[in-house]
Formats: C-alpha cells, sequence, structure tokens
C-alpha cells in the first residue's frame, strides 16, 4: 500500500469528531465532566455517549474501544463549555417545539438553544384538564391548595430557586399522595430529568451528584426523624447555594442546585433538637391528602389514564396558568403558611411519630406491670393495618419504644413459666 493510501486509511479522531459536530453539536462542560450531544431539540446528557459510539460505529465501521475512548477524549479537550453559563433558562424544549417561559409561546427547535432537558409532552394550546383539576379536587378538598399544587408544578419548569421552597404532600396510606407523584415523575420525563433521593441521600455529597441537570426530585415515604444535616441541607437545595458533589471515582464539582424538591410522607416529620430556624421553616409548603381511597375500591387505572399523550398536554396547560399567577405574584404561593404556623404544623410531629401514638391510644401507665416485647410489636403490627400507618421492622420498633416521649420504660426480663421473657416495664396493655 502506498504511503498516499496509508495516510487515507489512518485513523484521525479530529475528522471524526468534526464530523460529529456538523451532524450533532457537542458541548463538553467544565463544571460537571459531562459530554452534551444535541438531538431532538435539546443537548443531552445521558444519552449522549450511546448516540456518539452509534454514530462512531456507523462512520468507521470497523472500529475498537480504544477508537472510541480516543474521539470521546478528543471532544472533551475541543468542545468545552459552560453549560450554567450557556443554558437558555427561558425555554424549555417539549416533543413539538421549543417553549419560551417569557412569551409563552411555543418556537421551532434550534441547536442555538442550548436547553438541556426535554419535557416529553406535546404543546397543545387547546388541551383542556378539567378531568385532571376535578381529580385533584377528590385529593385534595382546598381551593388554595389545590392552585398551590398548579403553582408549584408550574415552577418546576423555569430555571433556579426563586422561591426558595419544596413541597411535602403528606396523609394516611391510600391517600392517593403517592399516585399524584406518579403522574408528575412521568409527566416530567421520569429519570431522563427526575432524581428520586431521599432526605439522607439528599445529606451526601455522592448522591447529590444525581441533581445536577435534573428539574424536579420526587421522592414518597421520607424518613420521619430528620437527621441534622438534612436541616441545613434543605435550605441549601432550595435556595441554589453551590454545593460541592462527587461521582465515584471522579473529581468533585461545585453547582447550584436547580432540581424542585417534592417529597412526601404519611405524617409530619419529626425535627432534631438543634438547627431549626425560621429559615428552615419558610422552606415547606405542607399540603395534606386527607381523603382514604380503600385498597378495594380504588381506581387503579388513574396513572394510565393521566399519562397519556392528551391528559400530558392538558396537565401542561394547567402547570403553565400555574406558573403566570406565581410570576405575576412575584413568587408567592397561594397557600403560603406563616413561620408560626409551620413551627405549630411541625409542632405535632411527635403526635405522628406513630409509635408513640401507638403507644398511648394502646398501653396505659403501670409501675409494676409489663408488656412482652414480642406481644406489643404485635399489637402495633394489628393497630398499623387498622389505622393505615407506616410500619416499622421489629428492632427499629423496639428503638423507638425505648426512646419514647410518653411513658419511661426499662428493659425488663423476668422467667414467666420456667422460662426468661424479655419485657418492657413501666406499661400495661389498655384491653389485656
Amino acid at each position: 500500500m502506498t504511503d498516499e493510501n496509508n495516510r487515507r486509511h489512518q485513523f484521525n479522531p479530529a475528522i471524526i469528531a468534526d464530523m460529529i459536530q456538523d451532524e450533532h453539536r457537542v458541548i463538553h462542560d467544565l463544571e460537571s465532566g459531562q459530554l452534551y450531544v444535541y438531538h431532538d431539540g435539546f443537548y443531552d446528557s445521558i444519552h449522549s455517549e450511546n448516540i456518539l459510539r452509534r454514530y462512531i460505529a456507523n462512520r468507521l465501521g470497523n472500529y475498537n474501544e480504544s477508537h472510541v475512548k480516543t474521539i470521546l477524549s478528543y471532544l472533551r479537550d475541543t468542545r468545552q463549555g459552560d453549560i450554567p453559563k450557556f443554558h437558555k433558562k427561558t425555554h424549555m424544549c417539549l416533543e413539538n417545539g421549543s417553549f419560551n417561559l417569557e412569551t409563552f409561546e411555543l418556537e421551532e427547535h434550534t441547536p442555538n438553544n442550548v436547553i438541556i432537558t426535554r419535557i416529553p409532552v406535546k404543546y397543545d394550546a387547546n388541551a383542556d384538564y378539567k378531568d385532571w383539576i376535578n381529580l385533584l379536587y377528590q385529593w385534595v378538598p382546598h381551593e388554595e391548595q389545590v392552585m398551590t399544587l398548579q403553582e408549584f408544578t408550574g415552577y418546576t419548569f423555569i430555571y433556579g430557586q426563586k422561591a426558595k421552597k419544596l413541597l411535602y404532600t403528606y396523609g394516611k396510606r391510600h391517600s392517593a399522595k403517592s399516585t399524584f407523584y406518579d403522574i408528575l415523575f412521568d409527566f416530567f420525563g421520569q429519570n431522563d430529568n427526575c432524581s428520586t433521593l431521599s432526605l439522607i441521600q439528599l445529606c451526601t455529597k455522592y448522591d447529590d451528584a444525581n441533581l445536577y441537570g435534573k428539574i424536579a426530585n420526587i421522592r414518597s415515604d421520607i424518613e420521619y426523624d430528620l437527621i441534622p444535616d438534612s436541616v441545613n441541607q434543605i435550605k441549601s437545595l432550595t435556595a441554589g447555594d453551590p454545593i460541592t458533589v462527587e461521582k465515584k471515582y471522579k473529581d468533585p464539582f461545585t453547582f447550584r442546585n436547580t432540581a424542585k424538591i417534592y417529597l412526601s410522607g404519611n405524617g409530619v416529620p419529626s425535627l432534631p433538637n438543634k438547627g431549626v430556624d425560621d429559615a428552615f421553616y419558610s422552606r415547606w409548603i405542607p399540603i395534606e391528602f386527607p381523603n382514604l381511597f380503600e385498597k378495594d375500591k380504588k381506581d387503579t387505572t388513574i396513572k394510565d389514564k393521566f399519562t397519556t399523550p392528551e391528559q400530558k398536554s392538558a396537565i401542561f396547560n394547567w402547570a403553565l396558568e400555574g406558573l403566570k399567577r406565581l410570576l405575576d405574584n412575584n413568587f408567592v404561593f397561594t397557600y403560603s403558611p406563616s413561620i408560626s404556623e409551620i413551627e405549630n404544623w411541625f409542632s405535632q410531629g411527635w403526635i405522628l411519630n406513630y409509635v408513640e401514638r401507638f403507644l398511648t391510644e394502646r398501653c396505659l401507665p403501670s409501675i409494676s406491670e409489663f408488656v412482652g416485647k414480642s406481644l406489643l410489636y404485635v399489637e402495633y403490627f394489628e393497630w398499623t393495618d387498622e389505622k393505615g400507618f407506616p410500619r416499622l421492622d421489629e428492632n427499629a420498633f423496639g428503638r423507638k419504644v425505648k426512646n419514647n416521649r410518653v411513658y419511661p420504660l426499662i428493659d425488663f426480663y423476668p422467667t414467666v413459666d420456667g422460662k426468661q421473657v424479655h419485657t418492657w416495664k413501666g406499661i400495661r396493655l389498655q384491653n389485656k
């Protein structure tokens, strides 16, 4: 083969990278180290490597992993950019165009708009959301609270944390709060656009890295006992303060969280003794789902009905209306409890520490009497079933009983019928 033919067939990553750039547009984000590839109207980081690998396979035909790594490395070195700086914060990518959140009009997709999320919704100005609003009023009967759900959903469309709020929905099991979140999770684009971190995970630098580039963190059934670290982290995440995170085996990086925080639980969380202040209280929007929908009677097809393309378009219009109202009110939500009201709400948390509530409802103080630990757990198991409350396993239940604030109890090991029994001394069961 001649020298000219050798040069022609020589692997050249620069040429392949230029060809990729011509067709896809690639940005290497300096902050996170991620590659973003333009397709379907937005710059995608989640599927970027797969897109590039397919392109390389089609172009090179005969290639190996070393070729791929060399091309990706070349792209990282030559296509550097600052995604938070370039990001077109006024636009949102939809299936049929780029939606301008300043003019509230649909525009054509263009790679000149650096948008990093795409919501799987087709904009239809005529989509009617009456079925959706009727459903919401079955779940939440208070108009100002339904309006706030609408506003918070629309708030999720915009960049930043101007309102400095999180949404916390609560109610007994089978109250539809998880169904509401399931529908929103699908509406926003599932794992592509949403993280699902618990409060404890939100306090770890490795898990928090999953917030980068997301528009929402949606998590049901959070922990009931807030750890001290979660207090400050909630304030930072909802204010968009810089946080330093780390993906395993990669360098740490710093970013400002823009994902809106959606949390839910069966009751009011219990607060730690230290670190809670007015700034923490001001972050919370608690909305109760008070109605119980029995498992054997509830409509199990609701999620399927409201995640169709037509209903997604309707929910989008509903959320847009909420966003407009929120902007008109300078980021003050229709339902905005005062700091003292939120503090009072949290003060109920110990009442809804369900183990303590169980002890007050099913037990009486008795200095000389005792109850077997296994028997007490059986009673608790039946009580949670009857009430529709969350249930701890036996070990966690035992720790809660030992540290309860209702009755002072001690471990007691009497001999009963010739066998040593593990009991709690200081209480008796009401009906025994």
